[in-house]
């Protein structure tokens, strides 16, 4: 007897996220006008990894006499804001290419960060692809450094509140 033992994707550059300020469906996001929309930020080579996420509660429903353990119950799905750090050039202004980010990414906007995993951030959109979507608001941008190293980089550090849950979706023409 063969084990099936399925091939992993690298996340290694296979990761593209984008900033779209509105989508008419999230779980169909148009190529031509959203994912390609002259709105629309790549923001794949600005952002540090980043980790969107949701927990779930867990409990125990009340005992009964007649029971003789206790099972877990699943509670509520809490989304849980996530800081996203991007680099910027503190001596450019908005115009600089090196803040596209910092220029679209402004305290209080919304938008939806549109993540494409398992295909080369290079890679063009293209319709069929699949992305997680979130929506949100941004909180202020903090101006932070990297680190306290000789490798350490100025950068953004700024929280992204989320206001539904991930949509799953696929790119439409």
């Amino acid at each position: 007897m063969s084990t099936f033992f399925p091939e992993a994707t690298p996340v290694l550059g296979n990761l593209a996220v984008r900033w779209i300020s509105t989508a008419a469906d999230l779980d169909s996001i148009s190529l031509a006008t959203e994912w390609n929309a002259a709105s629309s930020v790549d923001l794949s080579c600005f952002l540090r990894p980043f980790t969107p996420g949701a927990t779930e509660a867990t409990g125990s429903a009340p005992n009964r006499i007649c029971t003789t353990i206790t099972l877990p119950q699943r509670g509520r799905t809490e989304i849980s804001a996530f800081d996203l750090r991007y680099v910027y050039d503190p001596q450019g202004d908005d115009a600089d290419p090196d803040n596209e980010a910092k220029a679209a990414l402004t305290d209080g906007a919304t938008g939806i960060l549109v993540v494409r995993k398992g295909v080369a951030f290079a890679t063009a959109g293209a319709v069929g692809q699949h992305y997680e979507a979130w929506t949100g608001y941004l909180g202020r941008q903090n101006r932070v450094q990297s680190g306290d190293d000789d490798f350490a980089e100025f950068e953004i550090s700024q929280m992204f509140f989320p206001n539904a849950d991930v949509v799953y979706g696929e790119i439409v023409a």
